[in-house]
């Protein structure tokens, strides 16, 4: 047997993945890691079944949306180290409440050969009395959150910095070249679970080399002057305001601004047009938590120009005020719309992204067709 890293959580999963499995291969290792975000009761023992005895250790994702999920993915492939990366609203359809995800995610921490456990401290009221308390390492952002913690976070639009304490301790001072504040966190429950003894050079050259599935705050540069950052991989409330706080980090009212601490001028983005695409699932509640995430940005100091959502019109009073809304009925027209906007000719990730959501978006409305209902 090898030893096998368990991963969930609401969201940063298969970041936190992507970063451990680089960190060890930096260390020498053999890695088996799950593919893409195969983590459920198919994707898992697609990963498993890849297993050949040059792996030296597997790190494994195990996703859930509803009770009992994870306790058999637990089964398939025993852990000995367990991070949970967060707990937020998601799945709630299958979960119920943030206290029936925290409970499902929490499964993970049953499995009987733990030898380590590592998570953030914000999780701390859901799992500070769990059997296995003793085998957990808490990651604060505060000394007064943990022993093991980080601070100092910068975030711009060339990734992130901070620096990473133990016991009381600046042991590191990290460059991950990820966009989002919230991968400090992400990276830092990842260095907490490899352990070791690191340079800064040697994590720092690491880092350069993690590559995370497409969708995940991806810079699409369309032009010269435009950016597209594209985060439309999957969403919850939890991952549309970390997106949205990017972007109140990296906006500007001007292109560029100097770093004097870096020595060099570093690239800030004007908002000019925000597109939502997907309709949430669960109704009139999931609209109003995804459109409180755009008031809370608006008001934090985001500016955008426009709005492109999809979304029924007949939900149209969720929407924040005061701003250009375009209500929109379909995938394909969202992306055409952006489309609109910038120079010919498309991106050619843009067009391929386009030509996929149209067959989603004719197969949903024959679907929809087939039922009786009307677009």
């Amino acid at each position: 047997t090898i030893p096998v890293v368990g991963i969930t959580g609401t969201n940063g999963k298969t970041t936190t993945k992507e970063i451990l499995a680089t960190l060890l291969e930096a260390k020498g290792k053999c890695v088996l890691k799950t593919e893409g975000n195969l983590n459920n009761y198919i994707g898992l023992p697609m990963n498993v079944v890849q297993l050949t005895p040059k792996h030296d250790v597997a790190v494994l994702e195990m996703g859930a949306n509803a009770p009992g999920e994870i306790a058999h993915l637990r089964h398939i492939a025993p852990p000995d180290i367990a991070i949970i990366t967060c707990v937020g609203a998601a799945h709630l359809g299958g979960f119920g409440s943030i206290e029936g995800v925290a409970r499902a995610k929490g499964e993970l921490l049953e499995a009987p050969d733990l030898n380590k456990i590592v998570l953030p401290c914000a999780t701390r009221s859901y799992y500070a009395d769990i059997a296995n308390a003793n085998k957990i390492i808490w990651v604060g952002t505060s000394a007064e959150d943990s022993s093991t913690y980080i601070d100092d976070i910068e975030a711009d639009s060339e990734g992130i910095r901070f620096k990473y304490h133990v016991d009381g301790t600046m042991v590191h001072d990290i460059a991950l070249p990820l966009l989002g504040a919230h991968n400090a966190m992400n990276l830092a429950l990842a260095l907490t679970a490899v352990g070791g003894a690191w340079t800064d050079d040697a994590i720092n050259s690491a880092l350069l080399n993690v590559k995370l599935p497409s969708g995940r705050l991806e810079r699409w540069h369309a032009a010269p002057s435009i950016v597209i950052l594209h985060d439309a991989y999957n969403a919850n409330p939890l991952s549309m305001h970390e997106a949205l706080r990017l972007v109140a980090t990296i906006s500007k009212p001007h292109s560029y601004r100097n770093d004097e601490k870096k020595g060099k001028n570093v690239l800030s983005w004007n908002s000019s047009l925000m597109a939502i695409v997907g309709l949430p699932r669960f109704g009139s509640a999931a609209i109003k938590s995804s459109t409180a995430c755009l008031r809370s940005a608006n008001g934090s100091g985001v500016k955008f120009g426009s709005f492109l959502i999809e979304m029924p019109l007949s939900h149209s009073e969720h929407a924040p005020p005061h701003v250009n809304w375009s209500f929109l009925p379909s995938r394909s027209t969202t992306i055409l719309s952006i489309r609109h906007l910038l120079p010919e000719p498309p991106h050619p990730l843009l067009e391929a992204q386009m030509n996929v959501w149209r067959e989603e978006s004719f197969a949903a409305r024959k679907s929809l067709r087939l039922q009786g209902d009307v677009l």
